[in-house]
């Protein structure tokens, strides 16, 4: 299994296990909570017994099948293919308010950016959904400028909120940069820095994580939040891959022991993880278990075979 396959089963595996820690409640002392360490692989087996995933891995599928098909996004073909192959009413893929009410105006047989516009309006929610699953276009372009853009279109199939498509541009950079040998440190300091990144207050929390690293979980809370927004799920994660010193299994109890929306947060710090040190071999064995298993084992071969041949790169 190749680094980008092993990204990719991390997110898809984490999403499924972590679930079931969402809302926990946060820890007064500080810890990680260690005594989750034995726990992380059972996960809730509620799909033809198997380990269910999020609404964000089915997105996420969704892209990587728009990439093989097309070789890029564009956010109203994408939104055309999250109105045919979303469920949204499926109670256990957990959908996004955002994703859901964009799909339905789609299904309706309203324009794409009408009904973006619209549910911006309405809800003004930047949630997390659009950062999370935009970790296919990180491994399926090799230039960075390529990864922003086509991270920013497929954001903006559904989400236009500001803070959603920085914390997704943001997301996508730091993931290329983990697979370029970058470390967690320097993967910081470029985001801080680069002009990729427009919004001023993600900035401010990044910077701020340095400071937070001795922290007990409830200062770090007070400061990046631990809800579902788009900057409260990435700050965190960015938190924890620097608390963990990039280690896999405490990169997830860190993303527990801060509670709030758990599996978000795991699912992005998990993958940096696997990007810079490999998919822990614990969690191997269980890729198995994860529903759809045999189908999204297909599709993961396909994509990186198909990157393969855009890039003219041997993965033999």
């Amino acid at each position: 299994m190749n680094k980008r396959s092993e990204v990719l089963w991390t997110f898809i595996l984490l999403d499924s296990l972590t679930l079931n820690y969402n809302f926990i409640k946060v820890p007064t002392a500080n810890n990680w909570i260690k005594e989750f360490k034995w726990d992380l692989l059972e996960g809730l087996k509620l799909c033809n017994n198997r380990y269910c995933y999020s609404s964000r891995v089915e997105s996420a599928l969704s892209i990587m099948r728009e990439l093989i098909n097309k070789g890029f996004i564009d956010s109203s073909d994408l939104v055309n293919r999250f109105s045919s192959e979303l469920r949204i009413t499926d109670h256990i893929r957990r959908y996004s308010i955002v994703t859901s009410e964009v799909i339905r105006h789609i299904r309706s047989g309203k324009p794409w950016y009408e009904s973006v516009l619209n549910v911006l309006t309405r809800f003004n929610i930047p949630d997390d959904e659009a950062v999370v699953r935009s970790i296919p276009i990180p491994l399926f372009f090799n230039e960075l400028k390529d990864v922003v853009l086509n991270t920013e279109h497929q954001a903006m199939a559904t989400h236009i909120h500001p803070e959603v498509i920085n914390a997704s541009k943001a997301y996508a950079i730091s993931l290329y940069l983990a697979l370029n040998n970058y470390n967690h440190w320097d993967i910081l300091e470029y985001l801080v820095n680069t002009r990729f990144i427009e919004d001023r207050v993600l900035k401010l929390k990044i910077r701020s994580i340095e400071g937070l690293i001795n922290r007990k979980p409830r200062d770090v809370v007070r400061i990046l939040n631990n809800n579902y927004l788009a900057i409260s799920t990435l700050t965190t994660a960015l938190y924890c891959i620097c608390r963990s010193e990039a280690d896999f299994i405490d990169s997830i109890l860190c993303s527990i022991s801060l509670g709030g929306d758990v599996s978000g947060r795991a699912v992005i710090a998990s993958s940096l993880s696997a990007a810079l040190k490999g998919l822990h071999n614990e969690f191997k064995s269980k890729i198995k278990e994860v529903d759809n298993y045999e189908y999204i084992e297909d599709l993961i071969k396909q994509f990186v075979l198909n990157r393969s041949y855009k890039h003219n790169i041997d993965i033999s």
